[in-house]
């Protein structure tokens, strides 16, 4: 499945995993999300990603757990209207995971890894002002692009 077959798919259960403290010594977070089409996936990192059945996922998904009921009803069955992804430099910033924007205006995206204490390691929920006021302030080099206006046909495989 590309990339862009995803915008218009609706997610219908969310679940994560978080590890307090792995073998190096590092917080983790990790979201799944399953997919209308029965499709199970995590937030990309890349926009030229092929997204593709993954047994190990789904195997995952049945035991992760499930957020809060305020997580879910922001999250669940929301369309995906774009996926907004990091750069740095005019190249793409692979670090950071991407922002789905879904049709309620929110857009989400996790924090993976970090030491404890020191970062938000998590799923993050911003508004639709929230997103724009966080574009409006990167650091001088970053920028977020619009899979679907800015991303799609310009880095077509």
């Amino acid at each position: 499945m590309k990339l862009a077959e995803l915008i218009g798919e609706t997610i219908i259960e969310i679940r994560y995993n978080y590890t307090y403290q792995n073998e190096y010594d590092m917080q983790e977070f990790f979201a799944y999300l399953k997919l209308s089409n029965g499709l199970i996936l995590e937030i990309p990192h890349y926009f030229d990603l092929e997204i593709n059945e993954n047994a190990e996922l789904n195997k995952i998904f049945k035991i992760a757990k499930k957020p809060n009921n305020h997580c879910s009803k922001q999250i669940e069955n929301q369309k995906i209207m774009d996926i907004h992804f990091w750069f740095y430099e005019k190249e793409s910033d692979e670090e950071k995971k991407a922002y789905l924007e879904l049709e309620n205006e929110i857009y989400i995206t996790e924090e993976n890894y970090g030491p404890m204490g020191l970062t938000n390691i998590d799923l993050e929920i911003l508004s639709k002002a929230e997103f724009e006021k966080l574009k409006a302030e990167l650091a001088d080099g970053f920028e977020i692009k619009s899979y679907s206006k800015e991303l799609k046909n310009v880095y077509r495989k």
